[in-house]
């Protein structure tokens, strides 16, 4: 799993960057924000508007709200960048805004519309019991943990899913390009959902086998049909528990987004899980965001790798890692790392099993 924050939209000025009081608003205020945008995404409106502006009766009528009460909505919308909103009241919307609209190419829409969902927010309310404690704090608020809880709402589990797989195609693509696929055969995605990130990977390499091994109920609720016949082929799906085993014998195993959901005696298990099942010549390709030295980031790169990483704490318990941090789990767990791959979407770790990493 993993959570993305898009940057804030609404920015603090000159003035208020030497106004301490004015710098606090702005951090007071960001819940609301957040909620603003949600609402944005929730009617839609980024796609009503897709094709050109519109005029405010139009768009009330379209989306059931009351024209005066939509246009004080739009006028928040429009101080946070997202549309913009003429004196004849025409409502255009905004290069911002473009990032919600359900097609848009790594659509942020459903990051939206989950974030800020009351469930997710719920658990965020606690966050001194997650700092006091160290563990997640949904248990907590639901009674259940994350991932049971997504199980059992199915709406809220399709806005979850949508998330995680908003990214996947680049993440895909930029394992295809980055690591050497000249003697792979086969791959396997240990918890790969929907085979999405997996498929991009077929997609750019022929004559390769993919297994993604997931939950059984991930693998039955699967859509079928999502790729070309090509990759289709190629593509196969086993039911299989990170904890216990994973299809053997592959060249190459991917771990995307998954070691973040976890503590680190978790994340040790399920990377000695990969190891069991691969031969001593096989590889493991780790996709995360890794978090850079704090001195070569700005100030909202910090922001936004630290709210990850509480996210993280909030929700299942886990943790995003700096690359020694990673270094030391593969360590623990019988790996060696051999390259880090910084792309644009995320970042790669390339590892082999110790003994083979030796040789």
């Amino acid at each position: 799993m993993s959570v993305e924050h898009e940057p804030s939209n609404a920015h603090v000025t000159t003035d208020d960057a030497t106004d301490p009081f004015g710098v606090l608003g702005e951090l007071i205020n960001g819940g609301m924000k957040a909620q603003i945008v949600r609402v944005f995404a929730q009617l839609n409106l980024a796609d009503h508007l897709a094709n050109g502006p519109h005029d405010l009766a139009w768009l009330a009528a379209l989306t059931g709200t009351p024209p005066a009460v939509l246009a004080r909505l739009l006028r928040a919308a429009a101080a946070l960048g997202l549309c913009t909103m003429s004196d004849d009241d025409q409502i255009h919307l905004a290069a911002i805004g473009q990032g919600l609209r359900a097609d848009a190419p790594q659509s942020s829409r459903s990051w939206a519309l989950l974030l800020g969902s009351p469930w997710m927010s719920a658990a965020w309310q606690e966050l001194a019991s997650a700092v006091r404690s160290g563990t997640s704090t949904f248990v907590t608020v639901h009674g259940v943990g994350f991932w049971e809880y997504v199980a059992a709402h199915p709406d809220e589990g399709a806005f979850f899913d949508s998330a995680m797989t908003s990214g996947a195609g680049p993440r895909g693509c930029a394992v295809a390009e980055r690591i050497d696929m000249a003697d792979v055969a086969s791959i396997v995605d240990v918890g790969g959902g929907q085979g999405l990130l997996l498929a991009s990977v077929l997609s750019k390499v022929p004559n390769v086998h993919g297994i993604v091994a997931d939950r059984p109920k991930v693998i039955s609720d699967r859509s079928s049909g999502m790729n070309d016949e090509d990759v289709e082929n190629r593509l196969e799906f086993r039911p299989a528990d990170f904890f216990d085993s994973v299809p053997s014998g592959a060249d190459l195993y991917l771990l995307s987004r998954i070691l973040h959901d976890w503590p680190d005696l978790k994340a040790i298990e399920i990377l000695r899980t990969c190891r069991r099942a691969m031969p001593d010549d096989g590889r493991l390709c780790i996709i995360e965001s890794i978090v850079p030295p704090i001195d070569s980031m700005s100030q909202a790169d910090q922001l936004d790798h630290a709210i990850r990483d509480l996210n993280m704490l909030v929700l299942v318990g886990g943790q995003e890692r700096t690359a020694n941090e990673y270094t030391s789990l593969l360590h623990r767990a019988g790996f060696t790392v051999v390259a880090i791959h910084t792309c644009d979407s995320c970042d790669l770790i390339e590892a082999r099993p110790t003994t083979a990493a030796a040789q």
